[in-house]
């Protein structure tokens, strides 16, 4: 990989990162876990490379844009699980207390 395919591929990184946030604004998290796969692979080829002390200080404004970028997506993931955990906990407390009428109407039915 040149120099510049360094370059290339962290502004390919970034515009997977901000498709991510996208879909992170849209809860398409099965999409987001496949993107995030392929940007993983760009980061892991850029940082790997020879040359990428040399080309560092070329793209640390693309890789300050995804930091920014992943913590927004951060917020997003830990609200919509926040939102889950409670839907979740609203859905077993219905359940708890349709079981506990139908124990009851059966009680109420044998007496």
């Amino acid at each position: 990989m040149k120099s510049f395919e360094i370059y290339t591929k962290a502004r390919q990184a970034l515009t997977l990162s901000q498709n991510m946030l996208d879909m992170a604004h849209q809860s398409n998290w099965l999409l987001f876990e496949k993107t995030e796969q392929q940007r993983q692979k760009l980061l892991t080829e850029i940082f790997e490379h020879d040359d990428i002390h040399d080309m560092l200080f070329k793209i640390t404004h693309f890789l300050q844009q995804i930091l920014d970028i992943d913590n927004e997506s951060i917020q997003l993931g830990q609200q919509a699980r926040k939102e889950t955990l409670h839907q979740l906990s609203t859905i077993r407390s219905n359940v708890t207390a349709v079981g506990k009428y139908q124990q009851f109407s059966a009680f109420e039915s044998n007496n």
